[in-house]
């Protein structure tokens, strides 16, 4: 008889306690512990657990409650970047994909990189293969434009140091092109050789790596002539004293097979108060 009273004191208390909390089915669990003592417990357990279980929040939402709103609706930049590589994707996906994820870059990308090009003209997808071989030809149309309207500009102001290097600056560009044939190639490395001559007869002391630029070219053309020569008198001229006048002439020395030449730039340089850099030193020792 004692465990009833004590039960029933229970109840009261366990109602109390829900009433003051505001719980909707407080007068609910009260019928059942008081209609079935001690058994009561448990349905009210199972009760309770499944009405728990019903309005839990999910773990995405409540991960979600614990940052600020702004994080989830504003993406991160970084985050949305691809992580894998589009010339990658473009094995890994579908074709379908592959044929989409080129047209998106081909609409949203003003310059299509050369070697997404390459792979996706080799690309197995026919429709792949041909999105890649439209967009190299625009690629090759839109570089030889733009060359053509710089060149009509510098006919009109052949002095225009700024356009020179505009126009120099898009003949590499063309140059470097992986699609273009050899012959237009070799009269477009002719005509960026042409430019390079004369930016260094227009301003002799503004660049010295146009001088450097202009000993590459002549060897990648073979033209390793006696204008090389000049060239190595000339870095002397206007940029006297210098590490990379002695390093350039003592390369043009030996892309010229003149031995003479060589020990001639060797001994002004030891006779002179340069104290070259580590670089210097390597290139030193190879041209000796």
């Amino acid at each position: 008889m004692i465990w009833f009273v004590v039960y029933y004191i229970a109840v009261i208390i366990y109602t109390i306690v829900l009433i003051v909390l505001k719980r909707p089915s407080a007068f609910l669990q009260f019928l059942i512990l008081v209609s079935v003592p001690f058994a009561g417990i448990l349905l009210v357990a199972a009760l309770v657990w499944k009405g728990r279980d019903a309005t839990a929040l999910p773990e995405w939402l409540i991960r979600r409650e614990q940052v600020p709103e702004t994080d989830w609706l504003v993406p991160d930049k970084e985050k949305e970047k691809n992580i894998v590589p589009f010339t990658d994707a473009l094995y890994l996906n579908s074709s379908v994909l592959r044929r989409q994820l080129l047209i998106d870059m081909l609409k949203k990308q003003q310059h299509v990189r050369q070697d997404v090009l390459k792979q996706a003209l080799q690309n197995d997808d026919s429709e792949t293969a041909h999105y890649a071989a439209v967009a190299i030809q625009k690629s090759k149309s839109d570089t030889m434009r733009a060359i053509q309207k710089l060149e009509e500009q510098v006919k009109q102001t052949p002095e225009d140091i700024v356009l020179l290097y505009e126009l120099k600056n898009e003949l590499m560009s063309a140059i470097e092109l992986e699609f273009i044939d050899e012959v237009t190639q070799h009269q477009l490395r002719q005509r960026y050789l042409q430019v390079l001559w004369e930016i260094v007869t227009l301003a002799p002391t503004r660049d010295f790596k146009i001088y450097q630029e202009i000993v590459v070219q002549k060897e990648l053309l073979g033209e390793v002539d006696e204008e090389l020569d000049q060239l190595s008198e000339d870095v002397h001229t206007y940029f006297p004293g210098t590490e990379e006048a002695y390093l350039l002439s003592m390369k043009i020395a030996y892309l010229r097979k003149n031995q003479m030449m060589l020990q001639s730039v060797l001994s002004n340089l030891r006779a002179s108060s340069i104290q070259l850099s580590p670089a210097g030193l390597e290139k030193l020792r190879f041209w000796m």
